[in-house]
């Protein structure tokens, strides 16, 4: 801490651009995103992955996961009951930025937004984003599934 107590949040705007910037460029690799990937999908996965408890729910749910034990259940707390799962906004934000500075592409097909991903590999080698890029090949097979399916897993309607 500083002697001033300010807390400089420019590290996690850093940090969550390049986040979503690696959830579409991951998406993107995959060859049924490869026309580009629904940005509701990408949104929710950037979620999960910001949400250990619940990408943990949703795994087990769709078999693709054990169950365990997970401290961080006890001690982290989502924003799930507050519609944190539907709020697209700072996702779509973060998007138009990454968009301006030509990191994505976006094309509109019959009223969905798709994000392609760019050639770019930005991609640092550390423990965080190799994490996500596990969680993110563990997600793929699920987000064929529509969008209804997945939300309700998240929101626990099994």
């Amino acid at each position: 801490m500083n002697p001033f107590s300010l807390i400089d949040y420019r590290d996690e705007f850093y940090l969550k651009t390049f986040r979503r910037w690696n959830v579409v460029n991951n998406l993107s690799r995959n060859a049924k995103f490869k026309g580009g990937v629904p940005l509701h999908k990408a949104a929710l996965v950037d979620f999960l992955l910001c949400n250990p408890p619940l990408l943990q729910r949703i795994l087990v749910h769709f078999g693709r996961a054990e169950p365990s034990l997970n401290l961080e259940e006890l001690l982290y707390q989502n924003n799930l009951e507050f519609g944190g799962a539907q709020d697209i906004g700072d996702f779509c934000q973060t998007c138009v930025l990454l968009i301006s500075e030509k990191y994505l592409e976006f094309r509109k097909i019959d009223g969905e937004i798709l994000l392609i991903g760019s050639e770019d590999k930005l991609s640092l080698d550390n423990y965080l984003s190799q994490r996500w890029e596990k969680e993110i090949d563990l997600l793929q097979p699920l987000l064929g599934k529509s969008l209804n399916i997945l939300s309700n897993a998240v929101l626990g309607r099994f």
